[in-house]
């Protein structure tokens, strides 16, 4: 990671005055030079190795996607006190073909499913290691809405349950710790493997890789090795080792989509596609610069979590704590049930709201879109956005937002 030389000394910060800071240029940068064309649609080019590179152009780049979604919840489920539903730990969230929600808690574990107006239903599956049962288990994506997927690690398994069905429709045993599955699409899974270290620094790194497998892991192949930057770790006064993420940074993100496996890595406005066998088939590219950390954007930072009543990790970590030289690019991608591609902006001011940019199931860039703030987006349907809330209490709620494409 690369401390930006500028930003080193941040005692300087503390007391630098916020003074004509353009907050949305600091997180939307123009086109690289000569990095559009003034046709629309996309650019598609070839290198060498056969890879598709498709290049979105600047001004489709600019404007706000024609679609909306509804900033209020169409529905909330846990928020109710009439239906007395709450949530101590949710791990996932889904909806069926029938437009049922399914949820999975981690305390007590349990899958429940609610109607598509909130209402109570069956608990799918609880604590256990019999049939139908798990110790700790997490929704596998499956691209479809036929049935709901969960894996098991404690009991090595996999479940599913048909939409609409009241017992579990399939259990298979499955070998993957310490693999965690990203996404399934027939006998092909997608894995993400983590090793945790810390080197001589006491830096706390994780290196991880992704696998695409059969369920049986018997032809794994690494696709992608991946860089990330590491946490900042430090030991508190009682002797234990606390990390942190550092400010600015993200990690790589992966989601399995109709073709591939689709990653982006946070270092720049782009992201990997490969088939499903694993190849590098092509990647996505809009002209965009990474926004430089400097002097001015730390100090509307700080501002802004002194506003906030939360304390600036500098105040907590000091000056070792290191300053990314730029914001990361994009943080997370969803695969929508149509095939599009969704890529959240990092976004370094989080009072805005979110900010994501689409691509159609051909690579194309349509523009950005904005979602509901504080929503940890799970699942984008073809007329809704579901996700996790968390009130000011740190309270969870699933939330379902109507979504109109145009």
């Amino acid at each position: 990671m690369r401390i930006s030389e500028s930003a080193r000394h941040l005692p300087f910060l503390m007391v630098v005055l916020l003074v004509g800071c353009d907050a949305r240029s600091a997180a939307w940068t123009p086109c690289l030079p000569g990095g559009g064309v003034a046709v629309p649609g996309a650019v598609a080019e070839v290198d060498s190795a056969g890879v598709s590179i498709i290049v979105t152009p600047c001004e489709l780049t600019e404007p706000v996607l024609g679609w909306e979604v509804e900033a209020s919840p169409d529905l909330e489920i846990g928020q109710d006190e009439e239906t007395g539903v709450h949530f101590a730990q949710i791990d996932g969230v889904a909806a069926d073909a029938n437009g049922r929600i399914l949820v999975i808690e981690r305390r007590p574990p349990e899958l429940r499913r609610f109607s598509g107006a909130g209402d109570p239903g069956t608990v799918l599956g609880s604590a256990g290691d019999g049939p139908g049962e798990f110790r700790g288990a997490v929704l596998v994506p499956t691209g479809s809405r036929d049935s709901v997927v969960l894996y098991d690690a404690s009991n090595s398994r996999l479940t599913a349950w048909p939409a609409g069905g009241e017992r579990h429709s399939s259990v298979r045993q499955v070998r993957w710790h310490p693999y965690r599955p990203l996404g399934l699409s027939g006998e092909r899974v997608l894995l993400q493997y983590h090793l945790l270290r810390l080197d001589d620094a006491g830096m706390h790194w994780e290196n991880p890789h992704l696998i695409l497998s059969d369920l049986e892991l018997s032809d794994p192949r690494v696709i992608q090795e991946l860089e990330i930057e590491p946490d900042f770790s430090v030991v508190d006064d009682l002797g234990r080792r606390v990390s942190t993420p550092v400010p600015f940074t993200t990690g790589p993100s992966a989601a399995l989509g109709p073709t591939g496996p689709l990653v982006t890595h946070g270092r720049a406005f782009e992201i990997l596609q490969f088939d499903s066998t694993g190849a590098l088939s092509r990647i996505l590219r809009i002209p965009r610069r990474r926004t430089p950390v400097t002097r001015e954007l730390l100090a509307a930072y700080d501002e802004l979590l002194r506003t906030a009543g939360r304390v600036s990790p500098w105040e907590r970590y000091g000056t070792a704590l290191p300053v990314a030289d730029s914001v990361a690019a994009f943080s997370s991608l969803i695969v929508d049930d149509l095939g599009w591609i969704w890529a959240r902006f990092q976004e370094w001011d989080f009072t805005r709201l979110p900010s994501w940019f689409v691509f159609d199931p051909e690579g194309r860039g349509h523009g950005r879109i904005e979602l509901p703030a504080g929503l940890n987006v799970h699942a984008i349907g073809d007329t809704f956005v579901l996700g996790v809330w968390r009130d000011s209490l740190g309270v969870q709620s699933v939330r379902r937002h109507a979504l109109r494409r145009e």
